[in-house]
């Protein structure tokens, strides 16, 4: 499990660096969109490789820091006016991404969510995965 409420590195999740540089997906994909029922926007992870440029597959590595990165991210203004269409005024005080979750912010792994579940992103068409979302 990875608590996306804890700091990078500091989680309390430990994996050996080889699970860290295993491929997230059993395709060696190079960008993955995430979704989660909870969160109406879908999250793109794209595969890095410290100090090297151009594509890579995505690794866990890339899924757990990007996924963390992006829900401490500041809701934006449109965001905000998306929740509020799910839920008026339960959302008021969300000031960042992993607030929307209201506690539940552990991940248990990803799900391929089938065939035909594809997103646009900046490379083009990716598959879509759903996160396992795991009560705190």
């Amino acid at each position: 499990m990875w608590d996306s409420g804890a700091p990078g590195y500091h989680n309390n999740c430990h994996f050996l660096d080889s699970h860290w540089d295993s491929p997230a997906t059993e395709e060696a994909l190079t960008e993955i969109a995430i979704i989660c029922e909870k969160l109406p926007w879908t999250i793109a992870v794209s595969g890095q490789k410290k100090g090297q440029s151009g594509r890579h597959p995505v690794t866990v590595r890339d899924v757990l820091l990007q996924l963390q990165e992006n829900l401490q991210q500041v809701v934006n203004i449109h965001e905000h006016e998306a929740l509020q269409e799910i839920r008026s005024g339960y959302y008021d005080s969300v000031y960042r991404r992993i607030d929307v979750l209201i506690g539940e912010n552990m991940f248990c792994g990803l799900e391929q969510t089938g065939m035909g579940r594809f997103s646009q992103s900046a490379y083009g068409i990716v598959p879509v995965y759903a996160l396992i979302t795991c009560c705190p």
